[in-house]
């Protein structure tokens, strides 16, 4: 807890009234208030729940609750959620005094990667996840509910003892333990896999044989069972894994049997495990009379595609949204028939992303070797990056296939290509840092030698090898990209080889779906590396190169004193060569030495001459040496 929970005020009114609003609802519709009152029931009966007395004298809070519809579970379509940020009298809810907690869930993004890296999917459901978790028997009163299944009842107060979806540290507390119990066996395959590959409740793993998927079923099944989480829903792209998998006849949602042609969601992704493959499920659109930005948006982002594999087709509409943007109209703004019609008919071409079938498997079968490249561009209006697989076996089989891509809208401020080739250049180094640390997570050996990065502006190259200071913003740029990529070898593509470019236009979906460039990269990615292109002469001269501006102050430096009292170079020398014998007669004293005396020698006057050749080039050549070092350090 944040705060005290004294601080919250009175919410019993408050959750009453919705509750009661709640049932008149349900009270229009017999099938849902029997769902609903079936839900609480199960709560009751597994012990999650508990009648609580209405008068305490302690902190307490009731939450507020009310029905969620899952159409594509396959298990409840119906749940009861709860929420916490219900404001108590004193403006404070249950959330507000509540600790988030740290994130500990990987992130989407990576679980699919390395799902597309195994060669047999394998993936199960912690079965009532956050309900599996007890609260401490203090906390109970502040997760207090009312019911009751018939409005002639009275109201009845329920404390909930588990994790509560709907309050702000559940996620947290849920993860928390599921990853308590893969630190009992860090360092090992089954505890990774813990750890990384759920996200919440959903497993998404997978191995390379039926009998480590086997092996991983069960260890994962037992050391999750020892802590009350019981996992179901298990299912692979492997019928002979299905097969060999105990069956539970106890739950007869244990193992998902699917037809040839139903989906599972992998993470919000549609998987096919009959053909191992991911699809895409866009519904019929009844064309609105009026569209606002917030209409855009929501059509926009109802298009699920977290590894970016359409971004060639969705930038044209976030460039189209970002047009409209610089219209400056409001939210909810009727938009012209214009961008109406325009936006019917880049949306309603979406619908044949149903007929688009994408392998789960981007490797090659049976293949040893791997290697990664990555492809960036830019135009005027958007930049992106795609990565590719390419994957061979020791008869020298391979195979390519686009791995992910990302995209991104050139800023509204206008820039130069160049610029944004170069932001290109970077996201693409970005992308690449995620993936390698996927691979090694996976134990898929991949060495930067095997990892080649690809552009078709020779300008960027010469920026990414130039030795000359740059102007701040490329600098910046190139010094991040030279990081991230690190020993990581930079090629030059022809713009028709080059994949990134149709992220960087946009295509239509047609286009996108029949094109071999987009699913396989260039065709000469496929042969021996001497069929790859050769780099150009980069240019010499380059754009945004800093220049230098030198100021020398130049200062008039006092002559030696000794300069001064003589007009003559001989008695100069013979008073120098004097002064030098006084000094050297007066150490010979101290060590007991012979002292010279008599007329000055030859030796004494070359002495002499000597020390004022150096003093003269003391104060001339030094300052020219100095200038030089100072040049040659500012260009190195």
């Amino acid at each position: 807890m944040a705060q005290d929970p004294k601080v919250l005020g009175d919410s019993l009114d408050m959750a009453q009234k919705r509750f009661l609003n709640l049932e008149r609802r349900l009270q229009k519709y017999k099938i849902l208030t029997e769902q609903y009152d079936k839900f609480i029931a199960e709560y009751i009966a597994m012990g999650h729940m508990e009648l609580a007395s209405p008068a305490i004298h302690k902190p307490t809070y009731y939450l507020p609750h009310h029905p969620v519809f899952k159409t594509d579970s396959t298990t409840t379509k119906m749940r009861v959620v709860f929420d916490g940020s219900a404001a108590s009298k004193s403006g404070l809810s249950l959330n507000d005094i509540m600790l988030r907690g740290p994130k500990m869930q990987p992130d989407i993004f990576n679980i699919l990667l390395r799902f597309r890296l195994h060669r047999i999917a394998l993936t199960a459901d912690v079965e009532k996840m956050y309900r599996q978790v007890l609260v401490s028997d203090e906390d109970y009163d502040l997760q207090r509910i009312v019911y009751r299944s018939q409005p002639e009842e009275p109201l009845r107060h329920y404390k909930l003892k588990t994790v509560t979806y709907g309050t702000k540290s559940a996620s947290f507390l849920a993860t928390r333990c599921l990853h308590e119990l893969g630190a009992l066996i860090e360092n090992t395959p089954i505890g990774r896999i813990i750890c990384q590959d759920f996200y919440v409740d959903d497993l998404i793993s997978g191995g390379d044989t039926d009998e480590e998927c086997f092996d991983i079923h069960k260890q994962v099944h037992s050391i999750l069972g020892t802590a009350g989480f019981p996992l179901r829903k298990w299912c692979s792209s492997s019928s002979t894994l299905l097969n060999s998998l105990p069956h539970n006849q106890k739950d007869p949602n244990f193992m998902i049997n699917l037809t040839e042609t139903e989906v599972l969601s992998a993470l919000g992704l549609l998987w096919q495990p009959s053909i191992d493959s991911f699809r895409f499920a866009m519904k019929n659109w009844n064309a609105p009379q009026h569209i606002s930005k917030r209409t855009l948006l929501s059509d926009i982002n109802s298009v699920y595609d977290p590894l970016g594999l359409l971004s060639s087709v969705l930038i044209k509409g976030k460039i189209f949204i970002q047009q409209v943007w610089s219209l400056k109209v409001g939210w909810d703004d009727i938009l012209s028939e214009e961008i109406r019609s325009k936006w019917l008919k880049f949306y309603s071409s979406l619908v044949a992303l149903n007929g688009l079938i994408i392998p789960r498997l981007a490797l090659l079968p049976k293949s040893d070797s791997y290697e990664l490249h990555g492809f960036c561009d830019a135009s005027q209006h958007a930049y992106g990056a795609c990565i590719y697989i390419r994957s061979s076996k020791q008869d020298g089989d391979a195979e390519v296939k686009l791995f992910t891509a990302r995209s991104r809208v050139a800023p509204i401020k206008t820039t130069t290509i160049p610029r944004l080739e170069l932001c290109g250049a970077l996201l693409l180094s970005e992308l690449v840092k995620e993936i390698k640390d996927e691979f090694s997570n996976i134990n898929i050996k991949l060495s930067t030698e095997n990892i080649h990065l690809w552009t078709d502006s020779t300008i960027v190259l010469a920026w990414l090898n130039s030795l000359k200071p740059l102007q701040v913003y490329v600098a910046n740029r190139v010094a991040q990209i030279n990081e991230l990529s690190c020993e990581i070898q930079w090629h030059h593509t022809p713009t028709a080889d080059n994949p990134a470019d149709l992220i960087s236009r946009g295509v239509d979906v047609g286009t996108m779906v029949s094109s071999e460039l987009w699913w396989h990269g260039p065709k000469w990615l496929k042969k021996e590396r001497s069929c790859w292109p050769d780099t150009p002469i980069l240019p010499s001269e380059i754009p945004e190169i800093r220049k230098v501006k030198l100021i020398l102050a130049t200062t008039n430096k006092e002559p030696f004193w000794l300069l001064k009292m003589y007009s003559t170079w001989s008695k100069l020398l013979r008073t120098t060569a004097l002064v030098q014998r006084f000094v050297s007669n007066f150490k010979a004293k101290q060590l007991n030495h012979e002292r010279s005396n008599g007329f000055i020698s030859v030796d004494e006057m070359n002495k002499a001459r000597s020390f004022w050749l150096m003093q003269a080039q003391s104060e001339s050549i030094n300052t020219c040496l100095l200038l030089h070092f100072s040049l040659q350090s500012f260009y190195t």
